[in-house]
């Protein structure tokens, strides 16, 4: 058995998720966004519990997990074998694993030629596909058009794009261009004319108003270029808001995560004020600690420097680049050409295309 799969209810509570394993491979299962399969159920651990490849079989190790980790309901202590149709138990999420054929047969399903080595390695096909698979942010055809009283118009033409957990991310482009309907897109606030937008491994059309509410809150934190605050809250109450609404963290400890995302960016002593108290370098950062309240893999900035003043914007600069450090991803809208050049990948918009590094768009 070269090859398993893991199977689980989707984050949508509906589709069912899809992860295939290999033999030779370590695969972690936590919550934290730095594991192979990053799980939102809170009543799992961080860490919670991996899947390796030892003497021949799939075997499943607890990782000191808070809850512990079940096989068909008996709670393991050692590292336990996997077989055909184990229901395996982390927190609410249940697993079912399924051995899959040799890796062979998996290449032959794929139309990828398998490699000739007896040991298992990654030709650049199953690289790409792995890829394709793992990718944090994938647009499939992407395209969105509206009505005006001068006829169609087309904002997005036909985007593919594919971005990887853990990359930093810039789009830059003329106004007008479409990033801030690419960024609708990326958060669910508008929905495509057609094509496919997945993040976090979600397809983000199957998900009703509801839903998308409730799964961005936990998935995706977003950070404006005019901070967006409550004028009304506090700034740890701000920070606290978006775990009270996607009911995450116990109520007791909102505040205490709260504050140590403050104390992150710098902010602690400044917690019981009002935004209006505030600079706008401290409002953009308590908007930062805010955005990382539910702990999303996926952050994203429209023009989030736009309204500092150079040095003030390359200091919250330097918040980001400490995000990507640890594992986040970040996609940044910016117009600023120094902060640009600082991005590892710099993704450029015109007329609804896209190109990468001054790579003509394609026609």
């Amino acid at each position: 058995m070269d090859v398993a799969k893991l199977t689980w209810k989707g984050r949508s509570g509906d589709d069912l998720e899809e992860f295939t394993l290999f033999r030779g491979a370590t695969v972690s299962l936590g919550r934290g966004n730095y594991n192979d399969i990053v799980l939102i159920d809170v009543k799992t651990s961080r860490r919670h519990a991996n899947i390796s490849w030892q003497e021949g079989v799939f075997t499943i190790t607890d990782l000191d997990s808070s809850n512990g980790t079940f096989v068909n309901e008996i709670q393991i202590t050692t590292p336990a074998p996997l077989q055909s149709g184990d229901q395996i138990k982390l927190g609410d999420t249940i697993f079912t694993f399924t051995p899959g054929a040799s890796l062979d047969e998996f290449m032959e399903t794929r139309m990828i030629e398998p490699s000739a080595l007896d040991v298992i390695e990654e030709t650049a096909e199953v690289q790409e596909w792995r890829a394709e698979a793992e990718a944090i942010i994938r647009l499939d055809n992407l395209v969105k058009d509206y009505e005006s009283p001068a006829g169609m118009v087309h904002v997005l033409k036909d985007l593919n794009l594919r971005i990887q957990p853990g990359e930093f991310v810039g789009l830059r482009g003329p106004s007008g261009c479409g990033k801030s309907t690419l960024l609708n897109m990326l958060t669910g606030i508008d929905r495509p004319t057609s094509g496919n937008v997945f993040v976090a491994g979600q397809s983000l059309g199957k998900l009703d108003e509801n839903q998308m509410a409730r799964w961005r809150g936990k998935n995706i934190g977003v950070i404006f270029q005019f901070f967006q605050l409550l004028p009304t809250l506090s700034i740890i109450e701000n920070v606290m808001l978006p775990m009270a609404f996607c009911r995450m963290w116990r109520p007791r400890e909102r505040s205490k995560r709260a504050m140590m995302l403050l104390e992150q960016v710098e902010l602690a002593d400044q917690a019981y004020k009002l935004p209006s108290k505030l600079s706008g370098g401290q409002q953009q950062r308590a908007a930062i600690a805010r955005a990382l309240a539910n702990d999303p893999p996926l952050v994203v900035g429209d023009e989030p420097t736009g309204n500092l003043d150079t040095k003030t914007a390359d200091l919250v600069f330097a918040l980001f680049e400490n995000l990507v450090a640890q594992g986040k991803t970040f996609f940044m809208v910016t117009h600023d050409i120094s902060l640009a050049a600082r991005i590892p990948r710099v993704i450029e918009m015109l007329d609804g295309e896209l190109r990468e590094n001054g790579s003509r768009p394609r026609p």
